[in-house]
């Protein structure tokens, strides 16, 4: 799904003349889900709704409405059968709205609160006519004008930075998009950018996550980075492990031994968090074991600590391989319900990078 801040930039390159194709409705088996999103304009597009004929054709109802002068907001019905030549079987109905200067306000509003640490959610009603609405709520404000369903719905979007659809009470056609701004599912505190690092971020810059980038040395970090990736330039890599939130992810390789177990102390310091993978082998975590038991770190959170990083199947050691197989791994944490906690697995990767 592309993020806000690539669809804005995409609308603002465009002329401030685009269409934004969201999915609304999924029914059966879809290719994405709810809150999909790209932008068409005239000169090009981001994002993707699914692919195939589905995102064909609603590219091609996209470029009528640009050429169709205060064209309105419409809704596309997609079965995802024969006549799409798509055997999912399921159904897709996909918001295009037109986006103009009009758009501005709440475009704006949109990208000041992109990097918020507190949740807000756009919401979007389409009425049955055709006209569209925007309204930002933040669910760290109580709000007693709201029903109790869509509170729930807005609760559950915050929760989850999934979106939702929430139909109308009145005629057919009426309902709300709730949507994220904040739409990553995690927060990555990734400390190193050495090979292995940078390859972690490759990788994982396109999976819906903010990943902040932790170095002690500027030549280190590439000059361009994703829009997802925050650079982290500091001398005091302990004390960024030290203020973030237990419910971030934590990946651990910078080019000192000692540095990574001083980053390893404060994050295992800090009590449960969600994921935390050390680069190493099976040898190294013994001796990290031994050292944090010295501090005062108890056996259970040390069981939490991943090390060697990856999932056990695969045992390459080239950067791209320990990239794949890590991303691999916080996918099946992220898929797990519950607090997301991965205990070690049966087999153990011979280790990854550093012995």
């Amino acid at each position: 799904m592309s993020n806000w801040r690539d669809i804005i930039a995409a609308h603002r390159a465009g002329g401030h003349c685009s269409v934004l194709l969201t999915v609304a409705v999924v029914k059966g088996s879809t290719p994405r889900e709810i809150g999909a999103r790209m932008l068409i304009t005239r000169t090009g597009m981001t994002g993707t709704i699914g692919g195939g004929s589905l995102e064909y054709s609603a590219i091609e109802e996209a470029r009528r409405l640009l050429n169709t002068p205060e064209a309105a907001a419409t809704l596309l019905s997609f079965p995802l059968g024969p006549e799409l030549a798509q055997c999912c079987g399921g159904f897709v109905e996909i918001l295009a709205e037109p986006l103009g200067q009009e758009n501005a306000p709440w475009l704006d509003r949109l990208e000041q609160h992109l990097d918020d640490t507190a949740p807000l959610v756009l919401a979007t009603r389409r009425e049955r006519n055709g006209n569209i609405s925007h309204q930002f709520y933040s669910t760290d404000q109580t709000i007693p004008s709201l029903t109790p369903d869509f509170a729930a719905c807005l609760s559950r979007v915050s929760d989850t930075c999934q979106a939702a659809r929430l139909d109308g009470t009145g005629t057919a056609g009426d309902f709300t998009l709730l949507r994220p701004v904040r739409d990553h599912r995690f927060d990555l505190f990734l400390f190193g950018a050495g090979h292995v690092g940078q390859a972690l971020v490759k990788t994982l810059s396109s999976f819906p996550c903010l990943i902040h980038w932790v170095d002690e040395r500027p030549e280190s970090f590439p000059q361009a980075l994703p829009t997802n990736v925050r650079k982290i330039l500091t001398a005091d890599p302990v004390a960024v492990a030290e203020e973030a939130p237990n419910s971030a992810f934590f990946l651990v390789m910078t080019h000192s031994h000692q540095l990574d177990l001083e980053i390893s102390a404060e994050i295992l310091k800090k009590g449960p968090v969600r994921y935390f993978g050390l680069i190493g082998s099976e040898t190294k975590r013994t001796k990290f074991e031994k050292r944090l038991k010295l501090r005062g770190i108890p056996g259970d959170a040390l069981g939490k600590m991943r090390c060697p990083i990856g999932i056990g199947v695969l045992k390459g050691k080239h950067p791209a391989e320990i990239a794949i197989s890590t991303a691999a791994e916080i996918l099946s944490v992220l898929d797990q319900s519950g607090t997301g906690a991965l205990d070690r697995p049966d087999q153990a990767r011979s280790g990854n990078g550093k012995p």
